[in-house]
């Protein structure tokens, strides 16, 4: 790490600015905070352990001064495992243990069996190094292809994970049997014991290498990163979709009352021009998800139709009509809903592993605010 010299003032904005910036936004300022190395330190380690300090903020406390540990390891670890000692609440203890693991130190005189329950998976420090971008024979199958992998060197998955980890700690990839997806989700959501389906009851941030198959032989060569929440048909071992189990009546209580979750769907839709609504390929059947597909124009949240013979169709506008469509889905019905990109296989493999950071990351941070919203609330 090059420590910067610039003006302290500089750093002093930086630091205020993370402070009073959203989730999704304050993660960008790591690595600037963190290139004023022991000067960083000195101003954001004590953040962690301060309880006037907002819990996020703490986490990206932990997030700053691990960065700073590849410049100054010993300083950066001993504020680490006075933060792991002494932080105000368990989640900043966890972050910090699990900052120190990923460094290869461990609290002093802290055993194993006391960690605490909120403790995850650390990413290994190779894990995603040598992820060398999609290549071609990894869209539609999954044979012969590694970027889903939780450990390995040449995966993307982990370098998903440790972007996610700096909104929250707890984001683990997850495996998705015989199809070439990734879900990244808060695994106490996702994971019910004695409840092998509960994952199809959540919301997951997904990363999928979609191409054509033996069911869909005209699917598109794509990457497609977003947002997917699932509602079921109320039948069976599944069950009926209530509040405990089930994300679906969560995300449309937001979108009914809470304006600054439309807000905070809306920026990340304009920014990246996102798409909401039905998405059909990687197995989504065509009668399992809303018959339309709203985007952003000029503005305007724009409802289209998306059934063949009147694709394109003006039908509605604005997130309450939204909401009302989604509110009268049949109860009998198994509805899928995507917010998410998509971009062709070429331009994909073109950008090699920059395409991790400068296209797909940025997607999955804006929208894990959301997602974040839906499942803590959920969880509490």
């Amino acid at each position: 790490m090059v420590e910067l010299s610039g003006s302290p003032k500089i750093l002093e904005q930086l630091l205020r600015a993370a402070l009073n910036a959203d989730g999704a936004t304050r993660v960008t300022y790591r690595d600037p905070i963190a290139a004023y190395g022991l000067a960083a330190l000195e101003r954001i380690g004590p953040w962690m352990t301060d309880a006037a300090v907002e819990a996020r903020a703490r986490w990206f406390a932990v997030r700053v001064v691990a960065k700073i540990a590849q410049g100054y390891r010993s300083e950066a670890t001993a504020a680490l495992r006075k933060a792991a000692r002494s932080a105000p609440d368990d989640d900043t203890r966890a972050d910090a243990e699990r900052a120190l693991a990923e460094l290869g130190a461990t609290p002093t005189g802290t055993p194993r069996s006391a960690l605490p329950t909120t403790w995850q998976t650390p990413v290994m420090r190779t894990a995603g190094g040598r992820w060398p971008g999609f290549q071609d024979h990894e869209f539609g199958r999954l044979k012969g292809t590694r970027w889903r992998a939780r450990d390995s060197s040449i995966s993307l998955a982990p370098l998903l994970v440790t972007e996610l980890r700096y909104l929250d700690p707890r984001f683990e990839s997850l495996p998705v049997e015989r199809m070439p997806q990734v879900h990244l989700a808060i695994p106490a959501r996702c994971q019910v014991p004695r409840e092998h389906d509960q994952r199809l009851r959540t919301g997951k941030l997904v990363v999928y290498a979609a191409g054509p198959t033996q069911e869909e032989p005209e699917a598109a060569f794509e990457v497609v990163a977003g947002w997917f929440i699932e509602k079921g048909d109320g039948r069976g071992k599944i069950g009926p979709v209530n509040r405990e189990l089930w994300d679906w009546p969560w995300f449309l209580d937001a979108l009914r009352r809470d304006e600054t979750f439309r807000d905070e769907l809306s920026r990340a839709m304009v920014r990246h021009d996102l798409s909401f609504g039905r998405y059909v390929g990687q197995g989504f059947a065509i009668d399992s998800s809303p018959g339309w597909v709203a985007r952003f124009e000029e503005g305007n949240l724009v409802i289209r139709e998306a059934r063949e013979g009147a694709e394109g169709q003006d039908i509605g506008r604005g997130w309450d009509e939204v909401t009302r469509r989604l509110e009268a889905a049949p109860e009998d019905a198994w509805w899928s809903v995507h917010v998410w990109k998509s971009w062709p296989k070429d331009v994909a493999i073109a950008a090699g592993r920059a395409f991790a950071f400068d296209a797909i990351t940025p997607v999955l941070r804006d929208l894990a605010g959301c997602y974040l919203e839906i499942t803590r609330a959920a969880l509490e």
